[in-house]
């Protein structure tokens, strides 16, 4: 299989990444949340890399079925595409959220006394845009 995945990589000047391993969200008691931004950094980073040695190839980000880790997938993927590529928060959340075979994300979760879950990706990507505007 490895071998047919290498073949259709080079074939078509696509590649696959899979960082469910590389970034884990460690929480605390029950929370879920977004990944620290440390580890944002750490995929722009390598991202950016596999960019600039690779021009002209698609990278296609692929993730298990682990709820936990597909949402901080959506969620590194989209920050990058904000961050590096222009995109709005509005069409990050569409293109994630939008399409025929689309799965539902699970929710952030943040404790507190009701237990509150959220599952706002805009919000996140909304406030990585107002960084940028205050910080650059």
């Amino acid at each position: 299989m490895k071998q047919l995945i290498t073949n259709f990589t080079l074939h078509l000047k696509v590649q696959l990444i899979y960082t469910d391993k590389d970034f884990v969200y460690e929480g605390f008691f029950t929370d879920f949340g977004p990944l620290h931004l440390g580890h944002l950094y750490r995929y722009c980073h390598m991202l950016r890399s596999h960019e600039q040695q690779n021009p002209g190839v698609c990278i296609v980000h692929c993730t298990g079925r682990d709820p936990e880790k597909r949402a901080n997938a959506a969620y590194l993927a989209g920050a990058y595409a904000l961050l590096y590529h222009g995109l709005t928060p509005k069409q990050i959340c569409e293109a994630l959220t939008n399409g025929p075979d689309a799965i539902p994300f699970k929710p952030f979760q943040v404790r507190s006394r009701q237990n509150l879950k959220w599952y706002l990706f805009f919000s996140f990507f909304l406030s990585i845009t107002k960084t940028q505007l205050f910080c650059v």
